[in-house]
């Protein structure tokens, strides 16, 4: 009898030590189980917008000019352009500029200014004077034009249409060609927003796939492949 006894006393102690080993933690690489089922991953996140794209002028350094009035352009390959909506008297005009960029610099006219990019928004200093710019669009490609001559047929001067044949350019693959105006022809380079003369004067044009158009201030030339 005291023999069965002890066993039971025995059984009763393995028991008890066998229910308190259970809610141990797991060895070291086991496995806990996580409350509320399976890990969820987390959403990757969004890597932030470099440069390029457009720019529209929030906030200006210049009194000058106001918010909405300035667009500056940044391509994938380092170049743009920077836009200047001008006013006078009854209508209204635009004024581009050639620009190059790389990272945190923006030269306009040959000279360098700082910027600094935060989310949407580009501060940009340029001759001493800081300017808020946000982004306003995506930097399209433009349609290049196609090689030979073109010749002008229209001329806006101060928001007035003229009849005009006395302008014309030839464009080559290769990047070059020449520009013919007021009797003279001078040798031209072009890039995907600007023709350049004589190595000096750069004029921003546009194309269609059948006219270009060439903005020089107060003037818009209108060409068409002859």
């Amino acid at each position: 009898m005291k023999k069965l006894l002890v066993l039971l006393l025995t059984l009763a102690m393995i028991l008890a030590l066998a229910a308190c080993g259970g809610g141990k933690d797991p060895v070291s690489g086991g496995t806990s189980p996580v409350s509320g089922g399976e890990t969820v991953p987390s959403a990757p996140q969004p890597t932030p917008a470099g440069p390029v794209g457009k720019w529209t002028l929030s906030e200006s350094g210049d009194p000058a000019y106001a918010p909405g009035q300035i667009t500056m352009v940044l391509d994938e390959t380092g170049s743009g352009y920077q836009a200047i909506t001008q006013f006078k008297e009854n209508f209204s005009y635009m004024d581009f500029t050639e620009l190059r960029w790389s990272e945190g610099a923006i030269f306009l006219e040959g000279k360098g200014g700082a910027f600094l990019l935060q989310g949407d928004t580009l501060t940009f200093t340029w001759d001493g004077m800081s300017s808020a710019y946000v982004r306003s669009g995506t930097a399209d490609t433009p349609l290049a034009p196609a090689s030979g001559s073109y010749s002008s047929y229209v001329v806006y001067e101060e928001g007035e249409e003229y009849p005009d044949s006395s302008f014309s350019i030839t464009v080559n693959a290769d990047g070059s060609g020449t520009w013919f105006s007021y009797g003279e022809t001078h040798p031209m380079t072009w890039n995907r927003y600007f023709f350049t003369v004589d190595g000096d004067q750069s004029f921003y044009y546009l194309y269609d796939g059948s006219q270009l158009k060439i903005f020089d201030g107060e003037y818009l030339i209108l060409l068409k492949q002859s």
